[in-house]
């Protein structure tokens, strides 16, 4: 298999292969990202840019922007969480809102479909066992729909895309799965299949399937991970053969991994985003990967999503309030099965080592979310906020300090998590009503994690007990920036 490295993008791939393909024709498609903070178009060339929205800022960036065959996009705030989601035009006119029930962190990467009637998206809830873990649920784009509807691959799944309409793409840890909406998840492969090529399970949490190629970031968001590219020439009852395979990822203010693949409709054309911006290369229309040539495409720019509508936003609208989606009420997170095999992805040393649990990090024990323990007292009450935003290097440095107003004398524990793992922890004691700081510290792992992220988004959950009341919990969500 093809290792393209970092002399590849400057023009001296060495051909294992033989036979060069060059790329296909323009077309009147376009590309939707992030820069800037807001959503953008472009031709798939990169030429042709359009900014969708305005409003964007580094506080309270745009995310995880995606596009409709007919160009409706749909995107997310960093803040508030739970939403909503936004339907936006091409020249930035509000569509609406969906508006979601509570979630501990979400929603995140949104995707619609391409006929534009449902999108899939992420979040992260506590589950009945204690534990944190990503979830994709479904929604139609004209209302909220409630998560049983269309029901979920199951626990630890993450990074919907679609293959059809009636079809997503998802990872489940070293899994990749697909999922009809409403009905049963289906494993299709397992990257432990792949032993002889790359040595161990790895992370499948972020790919795209076109025309008989996938594509995925094999190593979800870790650091000088790989993009791999398979081809599935027996469709989602074989095992894809790997064909190319992307390393050394560029540094930069995004970080230094791959992410966020998304391929042509024709699986000839591949984007996807590094630490420096938005990269492009063509792909072959058989298995020879020979003299491709990555070139970065967009500097500065992030998520990049494929679709066949051209750009052609129109006139700009005059300022108004998107139209509000109904509230929905909260609903309890389903306790749906997934693949039997599901889990987290493996770690070395042979599969007969791979982690299948699916759990993603504690969020607490059982019972301990608050709202009154069977048969205890009334509840204790918290609030929390950060005493201080610091920046990503003097938070790794010196820990956050985490200001909690509380009612009574009692105990204080308190955990940040980033993309479901906990990063810092730190607890303290209240010694009566009034104003308490915890310091939180981070973890080794958390450090080397956050230590190369622009930006970092974070969950904070704070736990308070008090004697006598059944204890109380409060989430914040808070973002860092280097």
């Amino acid at each position: 298999m093809q290792q393209l490295q970092r002399a590849l993008r400057r023009g001296a791939l060495a051909a294992v292969l033989a036979t060069a393909v060059a790329p296909g024709a323009a077309s009147a498609d376009s590309i939707v990202f992030v820069k800037d903070h807001d959503v953008w178009l472009a031709e798939p060339d990169g030429s042709a840019q359009h900014r969708v929205t305005s409003d964007g800022t580094a506080d309270n960036p745009y995310r995880s922007p995606s596009q409709s065959d007919d160009g409706t996009i749909v995107t997310v705030r960093a803040q508030p969480n739970n939403g909503p989601l936004l339907k936006l035009r091409q020249n930035g006119e509000a569509l609406g809102e969906i508006r979601l029930p509570p979630m501990v962190a979400g929603p995140l990467s949104p995707h619609i479909s391409p006929d534009g009637r449902l999108v899939a998206y992420e979040e992260a809830n506590g589950d009945p066992t204690g534990w944190l873990s990503t979830d994709v649920y479904y929604s139609r784009t004209d209302a909220y729909t409630p998560r049983a509807t269309f029901g979920s691959p199951g626990r630890g799944a993450r990074g919907p895309s679609w293959i059809d309409s009636g079809r997503a793409l998802v990872g489940v840890g070293n899994l990749a799965t697909t999922h009809a909406p409403g009905q049963p998840a289906t494993t299709w492969w397992d990257d432990w299949d792949h032993w002889d090529r790359f040595g161990g399970g790895g992370n499948l949490e972020d790919g795209e399937y076109a025309a008989g190629t996938v594509v995925f970031a094999r190593g979800y968001q870790q650091i000088d991970n790989q993009l791999i590219v398979y081809r599935a020439a027996g469709g989602f009852a074989t095992l894809p053969t790997p064909i190319c395979s992307f390393s050394d990822p560029a540094d930069g203010p995004l970080g230094r991994h791959f992410a966020d693949p998304t391929l042509s409709a024709d699986g000839r054309r591949l984007w996807w985003q590094e630490g420096d911006g938005v990269w492009t290369a063509p792909l072959p229309a058989g298995d020879d990967c020979a003299e491709i040539r990555p070139r970065l495409l967009i500097p500065g720019a992030s998520e990049p999503d494929w679709s066949p509508a051209a750009v052609n936003p129109g006139p700009r609208p005059a300022p108004r309030e998107p139209a509000p989606g109904p509230e929905p009420d909260p609903q309890p997170v389903p306790r749906t099965g997934g693949p039997g095999r599901s889990g987290r992805s493996g770690r070395a040393g042979g599969p007969g080592r791979a982690d299948r649990s699916g759990r993603s990090g504690r969020a607490g024990r059982p019972g301990r979310s608050g709202g009154g323990r069977p048969g205890g007292g009334s509840s204790a009450t918290v609030r929390a906020r950060l005493a201080a935003t610091p920046r990503i290097g003097a938070a790794l440095r010196g820990g956050l300090r985490l200001r909690m107003t509380t009612q009574a004398a009692g105990t204080v524990r308190a955990t940040a998590r980033h993309g479901g793992a906990i990063v810092a922890r730190g607890s303290g004691r209240a010694r009566g009503a009034g104003t308490t700081t915890v310091a939180l510290r981070f973890t080794r792992a958390g450090r080397r994690e956050l230590r190369a992220a622009r930006r970092a988004r974070l969950a904070l959950r704070v736990s308070f007990a008090a004697r006598g009341a059944a204890p109380a919990t409060r989430t914040v969500a808070v973002t860092l920036r280097r």
